[in-house]
């Protein structure tokens, strides 16, 4: 009764999140220093809780069908919120939407599902956590005015530091380095890598005001093409276990790829942002995720090192924070003088 009391409270509270979002006028030019980052911690927040939802769903579904389910319903979410035909206002860019969408959900998280078979859980959280890292290598390389500053790179290694320590601290002595454990790091390597090309892709071709009939086409296309390759991968789906309790949870997540993917990519398109300042943001996921991991999962406590690494992050994302305040300030100013 709690879990579902729990359940529906946090889709409320997501669906006012997501209204929010569909009433703000896409068409402004210049969105504000304070909504970006509204839009930033909403996203990632959304985000950080899906592992909750996702070991319930992962009880009865193989892990790709799983992402496969959860991209096509986030594309009918998102449609019955637009009502109309996405496929009319990307006519003239709808190639490279496909390829989008070939990149980023399907390679991306179907290689992701995959990975996560030959892993631990700790090591799964840190190469997930160490994501900003990969972006930021990608945007720098691939986008002209995306620039490493003194402040970025301090808030990224502490980030990467504060990850990669609460990660480690919740290996287990048993965990064996052997080939199947490589397979899973070079899976999870190249879904970063697939997750910051998909980003970089959004920002550099995807117009703002296209962002959700892009978001309906992108999980439709992925979702059907990581459900038809289920079938060859994954085991057989017993349908007598489905409950309540796992199609609510099913829903959530779906919410979660529909309502965070669209607060996130409208940061991204949005002209005056810099990938390698809001990346710094996901850094909230695997934080966030250790925090509800601590109070909904028996037997997983905080210890010294934990609520270390947590600070670590915290004071990573302050940093980024106040850097970006100071770059939209002066850009503000700019604009007056």
């Amino acid at each position: 009764m709690i879990f579902m009391l729990l359940i529906i409270s946090i889709i409320f509270f997501k669906i006012y999140i997501l209204y929010s979002f569909i009433k703000i006028k896409l068409r402004e030019t210049i969105m504000s220093g304070k909504k970006i980052l509204i839009y930033a911690i909403s996203a990632n927040l959304i985000w950080s809780t899906a592992f909750l939802f996702g070991k319930i769903c992962l009880e009865v579904f193989p892990p790709i069908m799983l992402a496969g389910l959860r991209c096509l319903i986030a594309a009918l979410m998102i449609y019955i919120f637009i009502r109309r035909n996405p496929f009319k206002s990307l006519k003239g860019n709808l190639g490279y939407i496909i390829l989008l969408a070939l990149v980023n959900p399907f390679i991306g998280f179907t290689i992701y599902n995959i990975g996560l078979n030959y892993l631990p859980g700790s090591y799964v959280a840190m190469l997930k956590g160490s994501s900003p890292a990969f972006i930021v290598i990608v945007a720098t390389l691939f986008i002209k005015d995306e620039n490493l500053t003194k402040k970025s790179l301090l808030s990224l290694g502490l980030g990467l530091l504060g990850v990669v320590i609460l990660s480690l601290s919740k290996t287990s002595n048993t965990d064996v380095i052997n080939n199947t454990f490589i397979i899973g790091i070079v899976l999870l390597v190249l879904s970063n890598f697939a997750n910051a090309f998909g980003t970089v892709m959004m920002k550099k071709r995807v117009n703002i005001n296209q962002i959700l009939d892009v978001n309906v086409v992108i999980n439709l296309i992925g979702g059907v093409l990581i459900i038809i390759l289920s079938f060859f991968l994954d085991e057989k789906v017993n349908y007598n276990e489905i409950s309540s309790k796992l199609i609510f949870s099913l829903i959530y997540l779906s919410f979660i790829t529909a309502g965070g993917s669209c607060l996130w990519n409208t940061i991204v398109t949005h002209e005056g942002v810099s990938l390698n300042d809001i990346s710094i943001w996901n850094f909230l996921i695997p934080a966030m995720g250790a925090l509800l991991s601590w109070l909904f999962i028996d037997g997983d406590t905080p210890n010294v090192i934990s609520v270390i690494c947590l600070l670590l992050v915290v004071l990573s994302i302050l940093i980024s924070v106040l850097d970006f305040s100071n770059k939209t300030n002066k850009k503000r100013e700019k604009l007056v003088g």
